[in-house]
């Protein structure tokens, strides 16, 4: 998870970022297709904030871009069975 929330400064209008490593591959609009149909009809909107999936590539994880770094810093695993989080192998 990252963003705002993620960081304890979230606002009304926050929204819980989470962050979907694809295995293989760069994301698609598929993926978000999947999301929308699979999950996000599963998901109960229990909180206050809604749940926005960002899908990125593995080699993403590698990035020097500032902002995705910041975030992949700053955020937390919620689940990382492959410990592909935050520089791990």
């Amino acid at each position: 998870m990252i963003g705002s929330v993620a960081e304890g400064c979230a606002r009304d209008a926050s929204d819980i970022d989470v962050v979907l490593v694809l295995r293989k591959g760069s994301p698609t609009r598929s993926d978000y297709t999947w999301w929308d149909a699979e999950v996000a009809a599963a998901v109960t909107r229990s909180g206050r904030f809604p749940i926005q999936p960002i899908f990125i590539a593995r080699t993403s994880l590698a990035t020097d871009e500032p902002n995705l770094r910041h975030a992949l810093t700053h955020g937390f695993p919620l689940w990382a069975p492959e410990g592909v989080f935050r520089g791990q192998s």
